[in-house]
């Protein structure tokens, strides 16, 4: 499915957002030791956030993380922002 306006998600009513974050980023080298990929900044703003906001605006009920490596780097992170 392709969303491109997010009509599609309205019509068919997506419930369930799901991040996967449990890679251990290898291919990212030493800063993926720093922290995990998902709490990479870009307009300084985590990876995280970014997905997190476009769900809930386009109303997404559940949303579950995918964890491994790091995860309570992702958790302290969603507590701050929640």
């Amino acid at each position: 499915m392709i969303l491109r306006d997010g009509s599609a998600a309205m019509k068919n009513k997506i419930k369930i957002g799901v991040i996967p974050a449990a890679g251990s980023g290898k291919r990212l080298g030493y800063l993926s030791n720093l922290l995990p990929k998902t709490l990479f900044p870009i307009y300084n703003r985590p990876i995280f956030h970014h997905l997190i906001n476009m769900m809930e605006s386009i109303e997404i009920e559940d949303i579950y993380v995918i964890v491994n490596i790091h995860r309570e780097y992702i958790k302290e992170y969603y507590k701050s922002i929640k």
